[in-house]
């Protein structure tokens, strides 16, 4: 689901390659992610220093969840309005003014 929302801003022509950028994107985040994990874990010699070691694999989980929360808002695309509605882009101009008058007439056609 994920992975259709990211690809679907782009133009039909494109969405191949789109799809194929972002999943080599996480593939390869994934990868690098689990081998930074095991680099944090390290090598223990004993039970206490393997809690110390999950300690700070679960801070720096913490902290990078953190983050990432911090940038998704940061570069959210549209801010609430006061009247309380998103601004965001409406793709298909006319089509998607034509959605908008069935919607302000009931989707009955009638006015």
């Amino acid at each position: 689901m994920l992975s259709a929302a990211a690809v679907s801003s782009l133009h039909p022509e494109r969405f191949a390659v789109g799809s194929a950028v972002n999943q080599t994107a996480r593939q390869v985040g994934g990868a690098f992610g689990v081998a930074l994990l095991v680099v944090i874990l390290g090598v223990t010699s004993g039970p206490a220093a393997a809690l110390a070691s999950f300690h700070h694999l679960w801070w720096y989980c913490a902290g990078t969840a953190a983050l990432a929360g911090l940038l998704c808002i940061l570069l959210a695309p549209g801010r609430p309005s006061e009247g309380g509605s998103t601004a965001s882009p409406v793709r298909g101009g006319a089509t998607a003014q034509r959605s908008n008058e069935a919607v302000a007439t009931g989707a009955s056609g009638r006015a």
